[in-house]
């Protein structure tokens, strides 16, 4: 996955999606993501671990 704009992660059969912004690591295990919430509109930058991502139901999708 590169660092740019057209990747994201996407809950599957849910509406979150989470912008991928890049690697933390260079085993890439760790990730940095960008999201807001529905209610609110407050975009945060956080952390995550992509294993638990993928466990939690999340897919990547690319901008075709």
């Amino acid at each position: 996955m590169k660092s740019n704009q057209d990747n994201y992660i996407r809950e599957l059969n849910k509406n979150h999606v989470m912008f991928f912004k890049e690697f933390v690591d260079d085993e890439k295990k760790e990730i940095i993501i960008i999201d807001a919430t529905r209610s609110t509109g407050k975009v945060s930058v956080r952390k995550e671990n992509v294993v638990e991502l993928f466990c939690k139901g999340y897919k990547i999708y690319r901008k075709k």
